[in-house]
């Protein structure tokens, strides 16, 4: 069974969200992010997953404002909008056990 998990967190709680969510991974989910930025939530991905790393691939969807915080949320931010996916050279491994 494949799980896709989209996560989104406010800046610096990328380390501990995804130490949270390691041990419930299983072997053929995938997590991606919505982050504007990659740099941060890849380094954390890769020191808290480490052989897990290949089920990490970063994503940066094409939405949202130029507001932020709890008050600018909208509920269909996504809905018809694109994804960027930014692959890491782990994740050949993943898509190759399609």
């Amino acid at each position: 069974m494949r799980n896709l998990v989209l996560m989104r967190s406010p800046g610096g709680a990328d380390e501990a969200i995804l130490a949270a969510i390691k041990p419930h991974l299983q072997s053929g989910s995938i997590v991606t992010d919505a982050g504007s930025t990659k740099g941060d939530v890849v380094a954390c991905a890769r020191r808290r997953w480490a052989k897990k790393i290949a089920q990490f691939v970063p994503g940066h969807p094409i939405a949202g404002r130029e507001l932020n915080g709890p008050d600018a949320a909208i509920a269909d931010l996504y809905v018809g909008k694109k994804t960027v996916l930014t692959a890491l050279p782990e994740n050949k491994y993943m898509m190759s056990r399609r």
